[in-house]
């Protein structure tokens, strides 16, 4: 059962560390990423937003997303070249 205030906790801390984003970290090392947000905290971010994993392994299997999808890139521009 998804717990809504720990991605507010889990943001916190990552903050607090001074750590960047997930999906930006993982641009920056040339990963796509993709904001797993039930709660829609991440609502305002780029880049593709599913609730959970089912759906997003879902939407792999059926077709609606690939592995090279831009949409899992929104911060590749900040990768270092």
């Amino acid at each position: 059962r998804p717990v809504p205030w720990a991605g507010r906790l889990v943001e916190g801390v990552v903050e607090a560390a001074g750590a960047e984003p997930y999906v930006l970290g993982a641009n920056r090392a040339g990963l796509g990423a993709v904001h797993l947000d039930g709660a829609g905290l991440y609502a305002g971010w780029p880049g593709l937003h599913l609730p959970n994993l089912e759906a997003f392994a879902d939407a792999l299997l059926a077709g609606r997303i690939r592995l090279d999808d831009p949409r899992l890139f929104p911060f590749a521009s900040e990768a270092p070249r």
